[in-house]
């Protein structure tokens, strides 16, 4: 947060600042905005399956439009992803998100995964109204979605101790989360949706 901001001119005048969105970004492998050439087209360097594109979303909480998002749906039985490679890194990792679901998509099932190797090491999913932590044994219940508000799901992932910690909105909903295999880092992410029959 911050408690104090600065706005220097070289000329003595009254200055009107109206700020919304503030991003201050380091040392991040991937930060993207989802480029395209148009709209409503898949973006540029992910592998993508199914229908992604890339759309201006509106929601609850913002009046406008977003900057550019990448859209995934899908028709019944059939699952739609956007995965995105980076060099491998390891230690202690996050991996962020924002997802915004609408009511339709509470049905299916919207996943967030960090890879190794083209293998899944750690997934934050939906299913029946809830976010989860995908587990080898049973599946951990994070906390309820809040449909139509974006949802920030942060995975703060330590390859020393192969666990995670994981926040939903800021909050802390689980922690020494177990990864599903040994892995020495992380070199993908992909967000899928897969709706249901």
């Amino acid at each position: 947060n911050f408690a104090e901001v600065e706005i220097y001119t070289g000329v003595e005048d009254v200055v009107i600042a109206e700020i919304k969105n503030v991003h201050l970004y380091k040392n991040y492998l991937v930060n993207d905005r989802f480029i395209v050439e148009q709209q409503g087209k898949a973006p540029i360097g992910y592998t993508t399956s199914g229908d992604v594109s890339v759309n201006m979303i509106h929601s609850a909480s913002l009046e406008q439009g977003d900057y550019n998002s990448a859209k995934i749906t899908s028709t019944a039985d059939k699952t739609s992803y956007a995965k995105k490679s980076f060099d491998k890194t390891g230690g202690k990792v996050v991996i962020e998100s924002y997802i915004l679901l609408d009511d339709t998509q509470n049905d299916g099932e919207v996943a967030f995964t960090a890879y190794c190797a083209d293998v899944p090491v750690l997934t934050v999913k939906t299913s029946n109204n809830a976010w989860y932590a995908v587990n080898n044994n049973e599946d951990v219940k994070l906390r309820d979605i809040n449909p139509e508000i974006w949802q920030r799901i942060r995975i703060e992932a330590d390859t020393a101790t192969q666990t995670a910690m994981i926040r939903v909105n800021g909050k802390k909903v689980a922690e020494n989360v177990p990864f599903l295999v040994k892995a020495d880092g992380f070199d993908a992410v992909e967000v899928s949706y897969a709706a249901n029959a």
